[in-house]
């Protein structure tokens, strides 16, 4: 059976307890693979995560940026024998038990060496890291990260983490969102129709690009976006099959 290698990075948060437990969760439904489970972590207690069957690759008490905990997760790959590296967000996980096989066939019809998730919604225009699937072949390009500053959007020069070879990036497909009901316009979004990232990230929900870019002024209040993050927080925890079925579908999850 075809093993992936997922590497997550794990940063200072309360909510490390309930991301690990749910990303572990869903990644044990994944179909026609076998899943191994590895995490960098920064300024994180290693056993919070360890103790949910992943290996520690790198563990720092000091913050030497997230680039740094993604790079040791692929030098792990290098050396190792996978020929597939899944990098997640904490907070991001697979939903659809045959994202490998979709993946893969979609690599195939392309003959791209992967897919990545390109969070538009964030007036990005990169490959992100938040969900990012290639196989082993993409590594002769030279696979590294690392804060790539650009413009995006709206004209505004900004710092994304992402890979740093364009020849990467053309290798790439690129996941849009793909939400039937969008609670707010970047948390909680999916993926593919496979993949799904909260999205709050480090600076907090006030905080975020979108939030401050000021497109959202007109129907989400000043310190409005916190508010919806939390209670979406809370369903994906609560309830994730019937919050993720209305993401996805549309509508309630029949009972």
């Amino acid at each position: 059976m075809t093993e992936v290698m997922v590497g997550t990075v794990a940063s200072p948060s309360l909510r490390n307890e309930g991301w690990k437990t749910l990303q572990s969760l869903f990644l044990n439904k994944s179909e026609s693979v076998k899943i191994s489970k590895f995490v960098s972590c920064s300024r994180v207690d290693p056993e919070i995560w360890a103790s949910e069957g992943y290996t520690v690759v790198s563990s720092t008490k000091t913050n030497f940026g997230r680039a740094y905990a993604i790079m040791k997760l692929v030098e792990y790959f290098k050396e190792s024998n996978f020929d597939w590296l899944l990098l997640l967000d904490s907070d991001a996980f697979p939903f659809a038990p045959d994202w490998f096989r979709i993946c893969t066939s979609m690599m195939e019809n392309r003959g791209k060496f992967g897919v990545s998730v390109v969070r538009h919604e964030n007036f990005e225009n990169t490959p992100s890291p938040c969900v990012f699937f290639v196989n082993r072949a993409i590594l002769k390009l030279g696979l590294s990260f690392d804060a790539v500053e650009s413009i995006n959007p709206l004209g505004d020069t900004v710092e994304d983490i992402t890979v740093t070879s364009p020849q990467i990036r053309d290798s790439l497909i690129p996941l849009i969102r793909t939400n039937k009901i969008n609670y707010h316009p970047l948390f909680g979004g999916t993926y593919g129709r496979m993949f799904y990232h909260h999205g709050a990230g480090n600076l907090g929900s006030d905080l975020t690009r979108v939030a401050t870019s000021g497109m959202c002024d007109h129907f989400i209040p000043e310190k409005g976006h916190s508010k919806i993050e939390e209670a979406m927080f809370a369903r994906v925890q609560d309830t994730p099959k019937e919050y993720l079925n209305e993401l996805i579908n549309g509508i309630p999850l029949s009972t």
